[in-house]
């Protein structure tokens, strides 16, 4: 029955996968339509071979601006006019075509753009090997620009990119020498540690890991399909092949036995932690404090939220500079954080790169100024913000803008991450209740049986999944066996939480390795429907969590962050359970956490307790509502 009603969901939602498919390259006219009107003519020089230091050449496409002569009139064409073009590099491992047109964007608001194929990929030479090689072709790619003649007349560069684009981002970051480091950066849904993205809390991101090696084998040379119809794939089912061994999964996606690319740097050290020798070399937290100017830009149900709040908090801490943060309602395969996220760096590179250039000019210090609401603004003509199409954020008058959804949604500015708030929990109770109290008295714990063979899917939330991902429905998964629910009674005034989520539990197990994953939900008033709003996954090692004197085993589980307006009448869901697959590999219930699931694979038994003495709870950040 749950089989048969996943397929009928699936069914349902092809066509929007179908629309999907059909409207990416419109959904990128529109916005450049809504827009104010570009002031620049685009001249394109291909096939530019930039050299490394190891004698390897990677290839390169230079957009160059030139002013309308009928633009004059605007006040940003006279600004460029005479201040100069600085230059803008977007480095890909998707193939340049992926992203031209966004470097034209970018050049026709007078911006020389480099848009640079990363070693290995598309007609760049040498071996593709993710993240280990960007740091050093980052700052040899920057040394090259600082060098060329048409960068002299304004000398900043700043780099932006999406997902793996702004891992490269970070990995430029040259504190050793300034004349390699880059001036400005905007990390889009990103990351500046490549462990905290494949193994999450302790597990494998299957999905992602999967998802990954195809776009990347399918736009690995020239000849490679057209990357807006690669990009439909995330679109796709998966589960066929994450079925498979995660250690065999690189053979049916490549057609290789050996690991290549991805598989190559994560295969081999799958089960090292974070600090091992080869992880470090990939991580470049250790770089953050000495960052340029910095914005990062994140979605709600972006599946490096939780790394992109991190390193928000590393930039902060460091102290050198404020960093900007916004947080839009999108997943990471969503258009509009394009959308929004090239406003907002026309804006950052407006501050940090062209005005820079005036401040120098005038032989006042270059230092950006204090806001970027100083400096002349690039407008939208959008509509009103809405749940389903948001607004971009306004102009950024305080260094964070998150989008609260719910009631009433729309952008917030705020001085710093997370905004102050109180701790306020609810408790799992019997009767598949959430209380706003401590459970009295002694109740019997509610448990379920974890099946491997039939793992609860994944659905809905920080999926690597263009239809599935994001605040969908979760009616597929609250009426299976396998998953525990609590439901609040409605609300009876307006409620409002913003920032980080945490679940405690109470918990035994048979399993040797098991898996627990929560989800905070929204309950339509009468509880037929729920949507997602954040969750958390943990894989409990041995020495996981506390034991308690009674033998039980308390964790704290991190559900991310959230920010969302609950309306007077709706209710809070928490879903309990033991696996998000293939979002998170499913667990074997067995020592040998690589080991194929067969039907001879045990099946385990989880209690959740929820009583006066084993309180679990999930704990929210109230703003405002008590």
């Amino acid at each position: 029955c749950n089989h048969f009603f996943e397929f009928f969901c699936v069914a349902i939602l092809f066509p929007f996968q179908l629309h999907f498919r059909m409207s990416l390259l419109s959904e990128y006219q529109i916005l450049s339509s809504q827009l104010v009107p570009s002031f620049c003519e685009v001249t394109t020089h291909k096939k530019i071979f930039i050299p490394m230091r190891d004698g390897v050449r990677l290839n390169a496409v230079r957009l160059e601006p030139k002013l309308k002569p009928s633009a004059l009139k605007s006040r940003h064409a006279r600004d460029a006019a005479e201040l100069g073009f600085p230059t803008v590099l977007i480095r890909t491992p998707y193939h340049i075509v992926s992203f031209i047109f966004v470097g034209e964007m970018f050049c026709s608001y007078g911006y020389h753009v480099i848009v640079q194929d990363v070693r290995g990929r598309g007609m760049s030479e040498g071996e593709f090997e993710p993240a280990r090689t960007e740091a050093e072709d980052g700052q040899d790619t920057i040394g090259w620009i600082r060098a060329q003649p048409w960068f002299q007349q304004c000398p900043y560069v700043g780099i932006w990119g999406l997902s793996y684009q702004g891992i490269a981002q970070f990995a430029s970051i040259c504190p050793e020498n300034p004349y390699l480091q880059p001036d400005a950066l905007v990390p889009a849904q990103s990351s500046a540690q490549m462990h905290a993205v494949l193994r999450p809390d302790n597990g494998i991101a299957l999905e992602l890991y999967t998802r990954w090696m195809y776009w990347i084998h399918h736009t690995r040379h020239k000849e490679a399909k057209h990357p807006l119809w690669m990009f439909s794939f995330i679109a796709d089912p998966i589960r066929h092949v994450c079925r498979l061994p995660v250690n065999k999964i690189h053979e049916r996606v490549t057609g290789d036995p050996e690991p290549q690319g991805l598989a190559k740097l994560f295969l081999p050290h799958i089960l090292e932690d974070a600090d091992s020798e080869h992880w470090r070399t990939v991580d470049f937290r250790p770089k953050l404090p000495f960052a340029p100017p910095c914005h990062l830009v994140g979605g709600w149900f972006d599946l490096f939220l939780k790394c992109t709040l991190a390193d928000y908090d590393a930039l902060l801490q460091a102290g050198r500079q404020t960093p900007y943060l916004t947080i839009g309602p999108w997943n990471h395969t969503q258009l509009g954080s394009v959308h929004a996220g090239f406003h907002i760096t026309l804006r950052w590179f407006e501050a940090h790169l062209r005005h820079r250039n005036r401040r120098n000019c005038s032989g006042q210090p270059a230092v950006p100024p204090a806001t970027t609401s100083q400096l002349p603004h690039f407008p939208l003509t959008t509509a009103p913000a809405t749940y389903d199409r948001p607004s971009i954020p306004p102009d950024s008058v305080l260094p964070v803008s998150l989008y609260i959804m719910g009631r009433y949604p729309g952008w917030r500015q705020f001085p710093v991450w997370p905004p102050p708030s109180t701790p306020v929990a609810m408790y799992l109770s019997s009767g598949k209740k959430l209380t706003w109290f401590p459970p009295q008295g002694v109740c019997p714990p509610s448990s379920y049986i974890y099946d491997p063979m039939h793992p609860t899917p994944s659905w809905g939330g920080a999926m690597f999944n263009a239809v599935f991902s994001g605040s969908n429905y979760n009616v597929t998964q609250e009426i299976r066996k396998d998953v525990l629910r609590f439901t609040t009674p409605p609300v009876t005034r307006q409620l409002e939480f913003i920032g980080r989520v945490r679940a405690v539990l109470y918990f035994a197990t048979t399993s040797a390795q098991p898996d627990l994953f929560v989800r905070l939900c929204v309950a339509s008033p009468r509880l037929v429907l729920s949507a997602t709003l954040c969750d958390g996954y943990l894989r409990l090692r041995p020495d996981s969590g506390q034991i308690t004197p009674d033998g039980l085993r308390r964790v704290e589980i991190d559900m991310w962050a959230t920010a969302f307006r609950l309306a007077p009448g709706e209710r809070l869901r928490v879903t309990v359970c033991s696996a998000a697959h293939p979002r998170y590999q499913r667990s074997n219930n067995t020592p040998d956490v690589l080991a194929p699931v067969t039907k001879d694979s045990p099946k385990s038994r989880q209690w959740i307790y929820h009583d006066l003495m084993h309180p679990s709870c999930v704990i929210i950040p109230v703003t405002s509502g008590l």
